[in-house]
């Protein structure tokens, strides 16, 4: 999913964009939903990392 930033379509069955995906529960993917923390251990070898991503 993150690789491809396809997403499989329950309904359908096809392979729909990740951003803007409607799920079965009525909940829709973001562009931010894409993004992962970068770890402490990561940070603290190397701080030129912060400011971590958006919302972490």
């Amino acid at each position: 999913m993150l690789r491809t930033r396809k997403v499989r379509n329950d309904i359908t069955g096809n392979w729909d964009d990740f951003v803007g995906h409607k799920t079965v529960f009525n909940a829709t993917f973001t562009e931010k939903q894409l993004l992962f923390p970068v770890p402490k251990q990561e940070i603290d070898v190397n701080p030129n990392l912060l400011p971590n991503n958006t919302g972490f």
